[in-house]
């Protein structure tokens, strides 16, 4: 059998061609799908910024973090003991908290682009992360929770 022929192989050619389809198909699917994965990443990423920015009760939550950071006479690090759970205070350290908190989580796990919010939120995120750090360090010893707000911390650094 001579293999350099192609008339002893009339079967390879609609078979080479079938699976070059196969593959072409399956390259061109699989870009849109990432293709669409990037853009809902940057959608839902481009939405919680704007969501951020007209999160009245998140702005006021920044606001007084900077407030109490700026105040000679209390230290944010007070605010992280029981007594003190309820406190106006304590409640905006953790709502602020607690939404970068979840964003950080959001990026780690491909929800968010980390670029889109990284260009965004940067100076916030690392703003209240630095103010807030004494908060945090005194909430882990005090609740024995090691990993309290882990995620945002790991995102500010």
């Amino acid at each position: 059998m001579d293999f350099t022929d192609p008339n002893n192989f009339p079967w390879l050619i609609p078979s080479v061609s079938t699976i070059m389809t196969g593959l072409i198909a399956f390259a061109i699917a699989y870009q849109a799908i990432y293709s669409n994965r990037d853009i809902a990443r940057k959608k839902n990423s481009i939405d919680t910024i704007l969501h951020a920015k007209n999160d009245g009760k998140l702005r006021n939550a920044i606001t007084v973090t900077g407030q109490i950071h700026n105040n000679a006479d209390k230290t944010i690090k007070s605010f992280a003991y029981e007594s003190k759970k309820f406190t106006k205070g304590a409640s905006e350290f953790r709502y602020c908290l607690n939404f970068y908190e979840y964003i950080s989580v959001g990026i780690r796990h491909g929800i968010y682009d980390e670029i889109v919010m990284k260009e965004s939120m940067c100076g916030t995120v690392t703003r209240v992360y630095e103010r807030c750090k004494p908060f945090i360090q005194t909430l882990r010893l005090q609740n024995q929770a090691p990993t309290a707000y882990c995620e945002f911390e790991r995102l500010a650094e």
